[in-house]
């Protein structure tokens, strides 16, 4: 199949013009069939490039086992895992702003009292009235 391959590609790349002459004498035959992942038709090998390309070329619809993460996977995940990812962001600089408002706010006792509060003054209890 590689060679007839490189006798007929006129483009490496683009095998739409390429033809595989034994592998469609053998499809006529019977000899062939396109594969099913059975045991009588299996598929082609991993790493067989030739046979995936040949096969496709001569109408087989699936040449491997399709690749079930890929089919599994879906764009509703992705923005599922986006909207996730952005919620989480978000969250963690939401936490940032909020720590380091905090860091920048004055002591309880300079919040509460309208004078300089002295040295000394650290072991008196301040109250609050209570109605």
């Amino acid at each position: 199949w590689m060679w007839d391959l490189n006798l007929s590609c006129q483009n490496s790349t683009d095998y739409y013009d390429c033809e595989c002459t034994s592998a469609a004498m053998l499809l006529e035959s019977g000899d062939l069939q396109c594969p099913d992942g059975s045991s009588d038709v299996p598929y082609c090998p991993s790493g067989c490039s030739i046979c995936d390309t040949c096969l496709t070329l001569l109408g087989c619809a699936e040449t491997r086992p399709e690749n079930t993460l890929r089919n599994g996977f879906s764009i509703e995940v992705l923005w599922y895992a986006l909207a996730a990812a952005l919620g989480i962001l978000l969250g963690i600089v939401a936490m940032s702003i909020h720590k380091q408002s905090n860091l920048q706010e004055k002591p309880l006792e300079e919040n509460l009292v309208d004078e300089a509060v002295s040295p000394e003054a650290d072991d008196q209890v301040w109250l609050a009235p209570v109605t």
